[in-house]
């Protein structure tokens, strides 16, 4: 009886410690996804005359447009205007380029050269153009001519945005700020997307800013001199503003630049200048 109860105990000991010998082998699992959807925006444009030229026709396919003049029964000075929209049918903001084909002598293309006109996805730019004349004479009889409008629709660049300016230290050679200025009324510069504006409400004196990018990588130092001798560092480029120069100037930042510093540093009041102020690209 004794025997019978160890064997079985044997064989229960045996059972588990094959379980458990199974478990090292293989063991649970499970898994999960994680999805991310990528769309690109669509970009088109297309033309439409909305009744802005009666007896304009435009295409099937509104990638073009006709229009034909009235006919000229007068020598006096005249013109055919001729307006019609381009519709940014994307989901990409545009900018417009429009050009014409040349006409002679005395017609000319109404508001030619056109500036670039930024169209935002899913609205309307109107194109205001035609052609006009001087005092036509007998050599005009008869004649007869087109113009061709082209609009280029591209891709609008991506707006650079700045952060605020970053004052650097005030001491005796700089004991102002950008801020101070701005609030005296006195020499600052603005960054708009890739415009640096420097600029003045008053014209005299006249005083200089410098200026550098990305750190001053590479070196941007012009000289080992200044012209404020109580500055030691060097001289970079710089704008002067006032007096017999301009009230504002402008400089264009670079692609790839990424920080911008300037101080007032010579001519002007010795109280208005101010140390190096930091401008950042935000992301």
């Amino acid at each position: 009886m004794t025997l019978r109860k160890v064997a079985a105990l044997v064989a229960a000991l045996a059972l588990t410690v094959g379980l458990f010998g199974a478990g090292i082998s293989a063991s649970f699992s499970d898994s999960v996804t994680a999805d991310e959807n990528i769309n690109v925006g669509t970009f088109g444009c297309i033309l439409s005359n909305d009744n802005h030229t009666p007896g304009a026709v435009v295409a099937t396919d509104r990638q073009s447009i006709t229009y034909t003049a009235p006919t000229i029964n007068s020598s006096a000075p005249g013109s055919a205007p001729f307006y019609f929209d381009v519709w940014n049918n994307g989901t990409i903001d545009q900018v417009l380029m429009v050009t014409n084909t040349a006409v002679g002598s005395p017609f000319s293309v109404i508001n030619a050269p056109f500036a670039a006109m930024p169209i935002a996805a899913n609205a309307l730019a109107a194109v205001h153009t035609g052609v006009q004349w001087g005092e036509l004479t007998n050599d005009n009889l008869g004649a007869s001519g087109a113009v061709t409008w082209t609009v280029a629709c591209n891709e609008a660049p991506a707006v650079r945005h700045w952060s605020a300016g970053i004052a650097g230290p005030v001491d005796a050679v700089f004991p102002s700020t950008m801020a101070a200025n701005e609030a005296a009324g006195w020499p600052i510069v603005t960054i708009s997307d890739s415009t640096i504006t420097f600029q003045s409400v008053r014209q005299l004196p006249a005083m200089c800013m410098e200026y550098r990018f990305n750190d001053n990588t590479p070196d941007q130092k012009t000289s080992t001199t200044n012209y404020n001798a109580s500055v030691t560092d060097g001289l970079w480029p710089y704008k002067c503003i006032g007096s017999s120069y301009a009230s504002t100037k402008t400089v264009t930042i670079p692609a790839g630049v990424t920080t911008f510093e300037v101080r007032e540093t010579f001519g002007g009041e010795t109280d208005e200048r101010f140390s190096w102020t930091r401008f950042n690209l935000l992301p």
